[in-house]
């Protein structure tokens, strides 16, 4: 969409996005599935810890209850059958790229991998103690960066639209 409408892209923000886009935990999941002789049920488990990292015993069927669901209702470019890959490219609008630093899925090289298509300006940033839902564990963190950077890029910040007085 950046790339067909950069005047109606002010920046983009790639959260646990490799240079690989189509590298998604989905992706690692099938893949799992695919390889390992083991049930759904035990693939989601571990699904859970690398995602997560070590979660509570209590906590663990919630879990799998919530990547169950997106398995099902989330659209995705995977399935048990194919796996995708997209080519990366650059893009005509200011670009922050973030990830995990203990990321399993879209791991530091991954991440690194964006440097042939950044431009002067555009950002890599590697959470520390990240994984891949980094954005969730750390979200004070992350909007931190993110709004560093929209201040660095000179882009004004976007008002909520609940704060905004019609007119």
């Amino acid at each position: 969409y950046a790339r067909k409408f950069p005047h109606r892209v002010k920046s983009l923000t790639l959260l646990s996005v490799g240079v690989n886009p189509a590298v998604d935990w989905k992706a690692h999941y099938y893949t799992q599935l695919e390889r390992l002789p083991c049930s759904r049920t035990r693939v989601l488990t571990q699904m859970v810890y690398t995602l997560w990292g070590a979660q509570p015993i209590h906590d663990l069927k919630g879990w799998i209850q919530q990547l169950e669901q997106d398995l099902v209702q989330s659209l995705s470019l995977h399935s048990l059958m194919q796996r995708f890959s997209l080519f990366p490219g650059d893009a005509p609008v200011p670009l922050l790229i973030c990830g995990g630093q203990h990321d399993a899925i879209v791991d530091p090289p991954q991440i690194q991998g964006w440097q042939p298509w950044l431009k002067a300006g555009d950002r890599l940033w590697l959470c520390p103690n990240g994984r891949h839902f980094f954005h969730d564990t750390y979200p004070r963190l992350v909007a931190n960066h993110i709004s560093s950077f929209w201040h660095l890029t000179d882009l004004p910040l976007p008002q909520p639209t609940c704060l905004q007085s019609a007119s």
